[in-house]
């Protein structure tokens, strides 16, 4: 039975290898179904290689511009961050010079308000001394003293 089997399986392997014989393959190297298998098979390697290239260039392409954008979002920032530390440094000088000039506005408030009083002290000073001599020029001693001086011809006159 084995070995029914395998002559009928070497049958069929023959005739199978007759059928191949007979439509041309294998009995001349350079036929053409080879020429045109081998010639398919280049075309489509050359193919697939043409593709393969074309994805790389695709994806070095992308990667490219994924690195242009990056670069000109730093520049950008770069740019905003030192366009706001400017404005920064700006709105600064612009305090403290405010801030100067509130300090000097303050310092000549103050030494207008203690001319003002020094002024106002000598002019109460002024005025009590004032009234200090004429209280003395017009007191009962002094008077009496002067009528003495006039009536005796001394010609004496206390002076303040």
């Amino acid at each position: 039975m084995k070995k029914e089997l395998a002559d009928k399986r070497r049958l069929d392997a023959y005739e199978k290898a007759d059928s191949v014989r007979q439509s041309g393959h294998g009995v001349h190297p350079n036929s053409v179904a080879v020429v045109t298998a081998r010639s398919q098979t280049m075309e489509s390697n050359r193919n697939q290689a043409a593709q393969m290239r074309h994805e790389y260039m695709e994806q070095l392409m992308f990667r490219a511009s994924q690195q242009k954008e990056m670069v000109d979002r730093v520049q950008m920032n770069n740019a905003m961050h030192k366009m706001e530390m400017l404005e920064a440094k700006a709105r600064r000088k612009e305090l403290e010079r405010e801030r100067l000039e509130n300090l000097a506005a303050e310092r000549e408030e103050t030494l207008r308000v203690a001319r003002a009083k020094k002024e106002a002290s000598v002019a109460r000073m002024r005025l009590m001394h004032q009234k200090v001599r004429t209280d003395y020029a017009n007191s009962a001693a002094v008077l009496r003293h002067r009528k003495l001086a006039k009536l005796s011809g001394q010609g004496i006159e206390v002076r303040l």
